[in-house]
């Protein structure tokens, strides 16, 4: 499953998710996102409001760029 920044920003915004520890297991475990569909992956489409730290499968190298250059930190759980 493919997310984004505009994504993630909703996310935060209507879920009330705390930015600096988002985690793909939690938004399995929260119904958010469906584990049967498969790993998260960030792309780099918009930009993220608020410094955003990222635990995920996978992401984009320019996704990695724009988050850390926004004050956020990512660790890829798969390579």
């Amino acid at each position: 499953q493919q997310i984004s920044f505009i994504m993630i920003n909703n996310l935060i915004k209507k879920n009330k998710i705390n930015p600096e520890a988002i985690n793909e297991e939690d938004l399995f475990n929260k119904k958010i996102f469906k584990r049967s569909k498969g790993n998260l992956k960030l792309l780099n489409i918009g930009i993220p409001y608020k410094p955003t730290n990222l635990e995920i499968s996978f992401a984009s190298k320019n996704a990695i760029e724009v988050l850390e250059k926004n004050g956020g930190k990512i660790k890829l759980t798969k390579k």
